[in-house]
């Protein structure tokens, strides 16, 4: 898949853990209990998301969230998928992942967020879903390399980062903190 086919037929990717579908308007309810999350809140990268923080508390506010990722799809900003873990058949978060460009970082790049409820940010799940969007991201996006936001307290996010290949960088894009790369 190219960067042009992904904004004209969005795949469903899985492996044994998790599956990445694309996001539906019916998944909002599903989804509140991810965004409602006040420990799972914290982890999400905003970084120039114009002060959105993604700590949505009702159905509303979550139905307009997807209907902006929906629109952004269709002007082809970025991609997001709804996550659910395979063994329970549950939506538990999103995934998103945009070609940023440029040679800011030594070629082209993209941004991965990774937003998971927060009894799902263990390095084993964590892996499990970075590990899957390696597989098929760089290709599909057309990037050298990938980023992607970890806090300081998001220790399970670092080492499945680190386990990943992923490495710290001193200053992410516009010289936002806390981002770590992984080349191709």
């Amino acid at each position: 898949m190219t960067l042009s086919e992904i904004y004209t037929r969005q795949p469903v990717l899985e492996n044994e853990l998790v599956r990445l579908r694309p996001i539906v308007a019916g998944d909002a309810a599903a989804l509140l209990p991810c965004y409602s999350d006040p420990h799972a809140v914290p982890f999400f990268n905003a970084d120039n998301c114009n002060g959105d923080d993604f700590h949505y508390t009702t159905l509303a506010r979550m139905e307009q969230a997807i209907t902006f990722w929906q629109e952004s799809y269709q002007t082809r900003q970025f991609v997001r998928w709804t996550v659910e873990d395979q063994a329970l058949g549950e939506v538990i978060g999103t995934v998103e992942m945009f070609h940023s460009g440029g040679e800011e970082f030594g070629g082209p790049w993209g941004i991965l967020r990774i937003d998971l409820q927060s009894r799902y940010e263990t390095r084993a799940f964590l892996y499990a879903v970075v590990a899957l969007c390696l597989r098929h991201f760089y290709d599909d996006f057309e990037v050298e390399r990938i980023l992607l936001k970890a806090v300081p307290r998001a220790t399970e996010r670092r080492a499945a980062l680190e386990a990943a290949g992923f490495t710290p960088l001193s200053a992410g894009p516009h010289g936002y903190p806390h981002y770590y790369e992984r080349k191709r």
